[in-house]
């Protein structure tokens, strides 16, 4: 019994109630009668023929802190008259699948995804059930990135 109550004193005592929360957020939007504009340091989706899907991952700046924050950007682009796709490798180039961090760090350009697989499915009018399995060569060493997520209609 003393094991046991020396046992709950040592798990209570290691939680740190006061330790900040990191907050981040993930948004999966899809914009019709779009296509995706990338001139490497910035990309902007404009009025186009195509669907355009965003996936983006953010944790915002802390006012106190210099250099916090960070952004991350994966966007690709399909013909709307399709209900399912699937694209690998360098296939992933007609998709204008691109990759981006958004930070304070060195070289944060675009860059163009020609390794993994983007599929997808159409789920209904605004809905589509996505995958994506890239690797992307981050200054000079390869990241995977890897996400499953329905993506709606803005």
């Amino acid at each position: 019994m003393r094991n046991l109550f020396l046992l709950l004193i040592l798990f209570s005592s290691c939680s740190d109630n006061n330790s900040p929360v990191e907050k981040h957020s993930s948004s999966f939007k899809i914009y019709s009668d779009s296509r995706i504009q990338n001139n490497s340091t910035e990309i902007k989706i404009e009025s186009g023929d195509n669907l355009v899907f965003e996936y983006v991952f953010k944790i915002p700046s802390e006012p106190d802190v210099d250099d916090s924050g960070f952004t991350e950007k994966i966007l690709f682009e399909i013909d709307p008259s399709l209900s399912e796709f699937e694209v690998k490798d360098d296939k992933i180039n007609e998709t204008n699948c691109l990759y981006r961090q958004i930070c304070y760090c060195e070289n944060t350009q675009s860059i163009q995804v020609d390794k993994g697989v983007v599929k997808g499915t159409k789920i209904d009018s605004s809905t589509w059930s996505i995958m994506i399995d890239i690797e992307i060569d981050l200054r000079g060493r390869t990241i995977e990135k890897r996400l499953s997520h329905d993506f709606f209609k803005e």
